[in-house]
């Protein structure tokens, strides 16, 4: 029971790590984003 717990913690642990990589990739994605406004 006690390697459940720490493999749910793992993941817990993954998670945050993936949610910042997420929030790295969208400044540059809203960039181009914000010139295609500009343009229109």
């Amino acid at each position: 029971m006690t390697g459940d717990h720490v493999r749910l913690t793992g993941q817990l642990f993954i998670e945050p790590v993936n949610f910042k990589d997420l929030i790295t990739v969208s400044p540059p994605d809203h960039s181009p984003i914000h010139l295609k406004n500009g343009e229109a």
